[in-house]
């Protein structure tokens, strides 16, 4: 150990400000240690004692500083290797060229907290640009990731891809405060993903205090544990925060109830008055106040009105009330009908007012609010007023969000078809066989296969 050399202190009370250079040593064993704190101003100086102290090699990437004392010129820059005394230094900004200096000529800021950076700013003592790229690289490919999805951290960090429209479906739910939603999606759409994704997004914004009950039928428990394990890396809160408990294990159920956050339920349309009773009772009891409800069914309405009306009471009981299953009925027949009235509702389509009104009052004979909206759209429609006009713009809207509010299903119902997802599964004219007759081929195949259904969900984080 020479004067000039990086060191660092062992003593408890000393070893606090990291990297130093041994500048003095007495024959009895005491020293001295300075410790760089910013340029142009003197050392913090340290006594110990030699056996104290340990000499240490800057690694790769520690940051320095080198003052040119003859320009009276600061630089800052990377080690790229040490070795014997003296290290390869890249600066930044490519002041000075690559080369080799003697640890006695460089300076390591120690470890006290910076409180004003101005003096490094002054001697354009910036940032070294060998990690500056890379981070600006990284930032910026992380913040466009993160534009794209929306802010959906959870879809982010999980093990998975998302087609536009589950994109979509989790995105309106996630930009909604009250997140009741029926996932009607048709069958292999991908509604579980849509609700893993929603549920990791809980996770990671309440990592402290979210509670889920994921509820599913009892066959399911399984497959819906692996997917929330493997897909959506929360094993660590599988079976403490986050429960996946079958349709028939109603006390787990029950307790799982209490201050629930966030409620799952799979195959929605088996939960209902004829086929669980009590399970369902229990349930539209303990979720009126939750605001994350979220039911996956995949069930059409048509020839369904009662499983439908029944699910919708667990999702919106102040709406769709058990007495107003006629209603309901009458709403699913007039569901399309109803559709191109709403899109009539606009300023644009005032010229056919009187018919659009009377086409809503045919639908909803019993219901008086419709009604006067009729006639005050009828008394503007001969009053001359342009179809411009904010008056007629604000009560047409006004009118529209009536209807929708009041009588349209889907308001609280995402569903795709697949009639309308594009570029989901690629075109396929046919198939065919081919004849293998190799061993060694069939073996591969197989030993693939199981090789595929192995490493398929391996943790990436580790």
């Amino acid at each position: 150990m020479e004067l000039g050399d990086f060191v660092k202190i062992h003593e408890p009370q000393k070893n606090s400000l990291g990297i130093g250079k041994l500048i003095s040593a007495d024959e009895d064993g005491s020293c001295v240690v300075a410790f760089f704190d910013k340029p142009n101003n003197p050392p913090i100086r340290v006594d110990t004692n030699i056996d104290c102290i340990e000499e240490v090699d800057l690694i790769r990437g520690t940051t320095v500083y080198y003052e040119d004392v003859v320009k009276k010129q600061w630089h800052s820059g990377k080690v790229l290797k040490s070795e014997h005394g003296s290290s390869e230094i890249k600066f930044d900004n490519s002041t000075l060229e690559t080369n080799f200096f003697s640890s006695s000529d460089l300076q390591v800021r120690c470890g006290k907290r910076l409180e004003h950076p101005a003096e490094f700013l002054a001697e354009k003592l910036y940032s070294s640009r060998y990690l500056r790229d890379r981070r600006l690289n990284f930032i910026d490919k992380y913040e466009a990731a993160k534009h794209s999805i929306g802010g959906l951290t959870g879809y982010f960090s999980s093990l998975i891809e998302l087609e536009k429209h589950q994109h979509r479906v989790i995105k309106t739910i996630s930009d909604d405060a009250m997140q009741r939603y029926l996932l009607a999606d048709e069958v292999g759409l991908g509604k579980t993903i849509e609700a893993g994704a929603l549920i990791r997004q809980y996770a990671l914004d309440f990592p402290s205090y979210h509670k889920v009950l994921v509820l599913v039928p009892d066959h399911l428990v399984l497959q819906w544990t692996q997917e929330l394990r493997d897909k959506f890396k929360l094993q660590r809160f599988l079976k403490n925060s986050i429960r996946v408990i079958g349709f028939s294990d109603i006390d787990k159920v029950q307790i799982q109830l209490e201050d629930v956050g966030m409620v799952v339920i799979d195959e929605a349309h088996n939960l209902n008055s004829e086929k669980t009773p009590e399970l369902y009772g229990l349930v539209k009891d303990k979720t009126k106040t939750i605001n994350r409800l979220l039911l996956l069914s995949a069930t059409p309405v048509l020839h369904n009105e009662k499983l439908f009306h029944e699910m919708l009471q667990v999702l919106d009981p102040s709406l769709y009330r058990p007495d107003e299953f006629e209603k309901f009925r009458a709403q699913v027949k007039n569901e399309k009908a109803l559709n191109e009235v709403i899109q009539n509702l606009t300023p644009e389509s005032f010229l056919f007012i009187n018919d659009t009104m009377d086409q809503l009052c045919q639908m909803f004979p019993k219901d008086e609010q419709i009604k006067e909206y009729s006639e005050t759209l009828f008394d503007l429609s001969i009053s001359g007023k342009e179809t411009t006009d904010p008056i007629i713009a604000d009560l047409l809207q006004e009118t529209r969000s009536y209807v929708q509010d009041g009588y349209k299903l889907d308001n609280r119902i995402l569903r795709n078809r697949r009639e309308n997802v594009i570029g989901l599964t690629t075109e396929r004219s046919s198939f065919s066989f081919i004849d293998v007759r190799d061993s060694n081929i069939e073996n591969f195949v197989d030993e693939f296969g199981i090789f595929f259904n192995e490493t398929r969900y391996l943790d990436l984080s580790d």
